[in-house]
C-alpha cells in the first residue's frame, strides 16, 4: 500500500522562562503562531525567533516547530 504525504500549515510554539513559583518550580507561558509555510526554512524560523526575543521581557527557553501532514492512500 503506497502512502502519499502532503505538508500542511505548520506552527512555531515560543516558550518563555518568566521566573519561578514560590516553590522553586520553573513558570513558562507559550505564544504560538500560525499558518506558518510547511516549506519554511528552519533557519529563518530561528531568525524571526530571535528577532521576537528581542521584543520580550522574558528569555526563550524553546522553540518548537510543530508540521502537520496528511496521509491518502494511492
Amino acid at each position: 500500500m503506497a502512502v502519499e504525504v502532503i505538508p500542511m500549515d505548520s506552527s512555531m510554539q515560543l516558550v518563555y522562562n518568566i521566573g519561578e513559583d514560590g516553590e522553586g518550580k520553573v513558570l513558562t507561558r507559550r505564544r504560538t503562531f500560525t499558518n506558518i509555510k510547511p516549506d519554511a526554512n528552519e533557519e529563518d524560523l530561528f531568525d524571526v525567533a530571535v528577532a521576537f526575543q528581542s521584543l520580550q521581557e522574558h528569555d526563550i527557553a524553546d522553540i518548537i516547530i510543530i508540521d502537520k501532514k496528511a496521509l491518502e492512500n494511492v
